[in-house]
Order: structure tokens, then C-alpha cells, then sequence
């Protein structure tokens, strides 16, 4: 999936590039690149756009993206963390880039935890074909659950 993600986006960077006057590009920022782009990334993009392809819904949602991430920074303020996954393997926020991601911290012994569940499984199933996952944290203390 990363690979053909990467081929989508390399090819759709260069068709935005290649048509800064067509309305598709700022259709094509909104609904593909936003998501895989950091905001200053996209806004570079947006500032290439002669006005004929800005006058458009899609257009004016990436304008209002950009300043809602000017006030807020809220797509780069996370803080990236690593921890072992179930098998030892490394696990990074960052490896989910471009990805809807609900962080889920939780614990076999914290019963409104386990009561979300259902909750969390249900989100996961409805969304996950649309580029949402979920990373899971326990806060279990291998001495406790052996």
C-alpha cells in the first residue's frame, strides 16, 4: 500500500504541477494530498495555483485548512513516540503518516477501557477503508499479567 500510495502521490504532485490553472488541482490538493502532505507542503502547492484554479469549494476548503494550521499547528504538534509492539518490533506515531490515527491507551485492568472496546473495534471496522487505523497502547505491567 505505502508503494502504490507513493506512486498516487508522486503522480498527482506532478499533474498539480503540470496544470496550475485547472480547478482539478485544487481538487486534487483537497482530496489526495492534504492527507499525505505536511500543511506547509500543501500550501506551497496552493501558493503555485493561478487564481482560475482557486475559485472553487475545493480551493477555499484548503485555504481554511491552512489557516486552521497556522493558529492551531494542530497536524504538527504531535509528539512522535516509539515503543515495541507485540512482538518487539519498533512502532512509530510517525510510521502512520498520512493515516487517520486513533491513539487508544488502555489496560485489561481498567473496566471503562474494556467497556469501549466494542466501541474501538466498531470504529476501526466502519473506517478502515478509509485510510483510518488504530494504534493501540496498553498501560499492562508485564509483571502484573505475566
Amino acid at each position: 500500500m505505502d508503494f502504490a500510495d507513493s506512486i498516487k502521490n508522486g503522480l498527482t504532485k506532478q499533474w498539480v504541477n503540470e496544470h496550475p490553472a485547472s480547478p482539478i488541482s485544487a481538487y486534487l490538493l483537497a482530496n489526495v494530498l492534504k492527507y499525505a502532505l505536511r500543511m506547509d507542503e500543501v500550501e506551497a502547492f496552493m501558493n503555485k495555483l493561478l487564481p482560475a484554479a482557486k475559485n472553487n469549494f475545493p480551493a477555499k476548503s484548503i485555504l481554511h485548512s491552512i489557516e486552521v494550521d497556522k493558529l492551531t499547528g494542530y497536524r504538527e504538534n504531535r509528539n512522535d513516540f516509539k515503543q515495541n509492539d507485540t512482538s518487539g518490533n519498533p512502532v512509530s506515531l510517525s510510521d502512520f503518516r498520512g493515516k487517520y490515527v486513533l491513539v487508544d491507551f488502555w489496560a485489561s485492568w481498567c473496566k471503562p477501557c474494556r467497556a469501549e472496546n466494542p466501541n474501538v473495534v466498531k470504529a476501526f471496522n466502519t473506517f478502515k477503508e478509509k485510510n483510518f487505523t488504530i494504534l493501540s497502547i496498553s498501560f499492562d505491567d508485564k509483571k502484573r499479567t505475566g
